[in-house]
């Protein structure tokens, strides 16, 4: 009896531990919203998104390293089908750079009244 109650109580602890937990409110934005290429998730400390005052949406990402590291992003600002809007400043990579233990504030707001969406991209360089 005590060995079928043991090997109950592991597989539960097994199951427990192995059941996918649910992503909070942040890991969920940070999922919808940002492409990793080569790039630890965890160096996101803040990301927040909005449509300001002016119509435009705009986001704000809170990036801190334990080290230094050059890194690249892109943003594709997107219309209501789902449709890259292109403008000069958009779409190309562009560098920066992370120095250890400080933060790096990147805001971008979209240059269309007509964007609903964007992704970020964020690799490597």
């Amino acid at each position: 009896m005590k060995k079928t109650f043991l090997a109950l109580t592991l597989c539960a602890l097994c199951f427990v531990a192995c059941a996918d937990k649910e992503l909070s409110p942040f890991e969920k934005r940070v999922a919808e919203k940002i492409n990793f290429i080569k790039v630890d998730k965890s160096i996101v400390k803040a990301f927040n998104y909005r449509t300001n005052a002016n119509g435009l949406l705009e986001f704000e990402l809170v990036l801190l390293n334990d080290k230094d590291v050059e890194l690249e992003y892109k943003v594709s600002w997107k219309d209501e089908d789902e449709f890259v809007l292109k403008a000069p400043t958009d779409g190309e990579f562009i560098t920066l750079k992370l120095k250890k233990n400080k933060e790096y504030l990147l805001q971008r707001v979209a240059t269309n009244k007509e964007s609903v969406d964007f992704t970020l991209n964020l690799r490597k360089k």
